[in-house]
């Protein structure tokens, strides 16, 4: 299937994506100010942070015109649900935090701890970071998630390890599953439609459009043993991959 293609950037768009792109930066270092008082006052994780979170994540989209259309959100479980997106964009983790499902956790990895003005505020609100390639990184990491859905949190991971820059999937990870398998908690698939066309992994400015986070039906993980991780990620990937292909071949008809 043909890759769909990257909206060409206007003037506008130009103009719009710069404002974004600073309001990334200097929004992100006001929100991880704001985020100190209210880990003091109401340690990590609370509802407050997770409003900042909210407000400074749509706002990048907002800004630079990307409207998110959310579907399916019913399929959220109430608490306690692994999330597993295709990730195509730079805009996939800013819809999923801005618009369609927060307060999710999600595993960063750890250069992020660099970029200081966000992974202060990350920290603060649960985010969890992990060093690729480093088994005992990721074992700390899915243990602390395994944590947060102990406590009735939604974790966000992307199987596919990183940004796949054309609308072909890379092999899946079986991370996100025995995660889920060994926390018995619901996996959600969720397809982000039309994400790469406005703001690809390698481009530094976004363009205005219309993406859509779409939750299918959860899947339950529930008598589920260790070794079952295989067939678990499978069936969701092509659940995953079916539904992205039918939203590509729908925009090009």
């Amino acid at each position: 299937m043909a890759a769909a293609a990257v909206i060409p950037h206007t003037l506008t768009s130009r103009i719009r994506g710069t404002l974004a792109l600073i309001y990334l930066v200097f929004g992100g270092v006001t929100a991880s100010l704001l985020v100190v008082p209210l880990v003091v006052f109401g340690g990590r994780r609370n509802r407050a942070q997770h409003i900042v979170e909210r407000v400074w994540a749509g706002g990048v989209l907002r800004i630079a015109g990307i409207r998110v259309e959310v579907r399916g959100r019913e399929h959220l479980p109430a608490s306690g649900a692994v999330i597993v997106a295709n990730h195509r964009s730079n805009a996939d983790v800013f819809s999923i935090m801005g618009a369609a499902a927060t307060p999710a956790r999600f595993i960063a990895k750890a250069e992020l701890r660099w970029v200081f003005f966000i992974s202060l505020g990350m920290w603060m609100t649960g985010h969890i970071f992990v060093k690729r390639g480093q088994r005992k990184s990721g074992g700390r990491a899915l243990n602390a998630a395994a944590e947060d859905l102990g406590r009735g949190a939604w974790v966000l991971l992307f199987p596919e390890g990183t940004r796949v820059q054309t609308d072909k999937s890379l092999p899946w990870k079986s991370g996100a599953f025995r995660l889920a398998i060994h926390a018995q908690a619901p996996v959600v698939p969720t397809v982000i439609h039309h994400a790469r066309r406005l703001w690809p992994s390698k481009a530094l400015l976004p363009r205005p459009g219309t993406m859509i986070v779409e939750f299918l039906p959860s899947v339950s993980t529930q008598g589920m043993v260790p070794k079952d991780h295989t067939s678990l990620r499978n069936r969701v990937r092509d659940q995953v991959i079916a539904r992205h292909e039918q939203g590509l071949a729908s925009s090009a008809s």
